[in-house]
């Protein structure tokens, strides 16, 4: 026998109030989950590895550059990212480079007072800072001969390094270029190349070793994932070095180039270099993306398409079909399943007609790249509209 009117509207209200309290409780717990694991991703996105490859020899003293010096400076540095991002954990890293075998002991010797846990050891907690007392006080530039550098056994030291944070900065400083005439540009003119690569080079021809910088700088990009890798120019002698090093790198913008004319510069410089990856890392993990990425490289072209010239494709539009009931809602959302798609009412009877730019207008985002598209109805009566996809 049917019930009273209103009846199956009622039990079904009644149903939902019984439910009200355990949905309210799982929704806290939820929550209550989602925060930590946010709380836990922001930490570890603002966790950094800041590494120095620094050329350790006495051409240094022209630009007024001491050990005493860089130390001040880190203290700098570690104050500014202390003060943008209080939660920043930051390992510091120091590489000394000189000339090939005949310094190789005095270089083992500075690496060894400043290698990663005994000169720089830096933690933001807080807001405090903390320096390491021993962080090169008596390390002294050495002469390095001619003046070339062993530039790529600095970097083989860097890939060999234990990168572990969500953020990996290199920063490379020096004032020659490495060995090997293929890296040389003294002076810009052919004649000074020439005395150049034989009189102040004692490897004009490369190492012995058949090292690749390809590999070298590869194996920094893709297997140590360096996020950031920033050389700073503080002579001319080391502009064809660096243009060299792009190539070998790939050709995009991984290696960013500064030019210092006061190395007091190099604190802004680098802590601009960790706020950038600190940024970015942390709007990654806001969008859910966590590790490090592998990205795509995208062409970028920031002027408006010409869109006469753009292959349009057919396109129709969907909507969530919508629920009959709360019931039906909530069994949706227990069994994990997808919202019903149908085809909207509103373009039934007339398809799309979408036009994509070929390449992206801005390389500005963390997550996706953005392109302009132009969407219009069949019936050209009608205007189109525009708009900006991402992928």
């Amino acid at each position: 026998m049917p019930g009273p009117p209103g009846s199956s509207s009622t039990s079904s209200r009644a149903r939902m109030e019984q439910q009200l309290p355990y949905l309210q409780q799982e929704r806290a717990s939820a929550s209550k989950t989602r925060v930590h694991e946010i709380k836990s991703s922001c930490q570890k996105a603002q966790t950094l590895d800041l590494t120095f490859v620094l050329d350790a020899t006495t051409s240094m003293k022209s630009h007024s550059f001491s050990f005493e010096m860089l130390k001040y400076d880190i203290i700098r540095m570690a104050e500014g990212m202390s003060r943008s991002y209080p939660e920043c954990q930051l390992l510091l890293q120091a590489i000394g480079i000189t000339t090939v075998e005949k310094y190789k002991a005095l270089m083992d010797e500075i690496l060894r007072a400043i290698r990663f846990g005994e000169c720089f050891h830096w933690t933001g907690e807080g807001g405090k800072v903390r320096l390491a007392d021993q962080a090169g006080a008596n390390i002294q530039l050495l002469s390095g001969g001619d003046v070339a550098e062993d530039v790529f056994t600095g970097l083989e030291k860097a890939r060999r390094l234990d990168w572990r944070a969500m953020n990996r900065v290199l920063v490379h400083i020096g004032d020659a270029p490495c060995h090997s005439w293929t890296f040389h540009a003294y002076g810009g003119a052919a004649e000074d190349d020439f005395f150049f690569f034989f009189f102040f080079d004692d490897y004009p021809q490369g190492y012995r070793y058949g090292r690749s910088i390809q590999t070298i700088l590869r194996t920094l990009r893709e297997t140590c994932q360096v996020t950031n890798n920033s050389f700073c120019h503080i002579s001319r002698q080391t502009y064809r070095m660096i243009q060299e090093f792009r190539k070998a790198a790939g050709g995009d913008g991984w290696i960013r180039e500064w030019q210092i004319s006061d190395l007091r510069e190099i604190a802004e410089t680098v802590i601009t270099a960790c706020r950038a990856s600190i940024t970015s890392s942390i709007s990654l993990v806001q969008h859910g993306v966590t590790g490090q990425q592998t990205y795509v490289k995208v062409k970028i072209d920031p002027r408006m398409p010409y869109w006469n010239r753009v292959i349009g494709q057919e396109a129709t539009e969907f909507v969530h079909r919508q629920c009959s009931s709360f019931d039906q809602l909530l069994r949706i959302i227990r069994e994990a399943r997808p919202l019903e798609l149908i085809r909207s009412p509103e373009s039934a009877d007339s398809a799309l007609l979408v036009q994509i730019a070929v390449s992206s207008f801005s390389d500005g985002g963390d997550i996706r790249h953005p392109y302009y598209a132009l969407v219009k109805e069949r019936d050209t009566s009608k205007p189109a509209k525009y708009t900006a996809l991402a992928s």
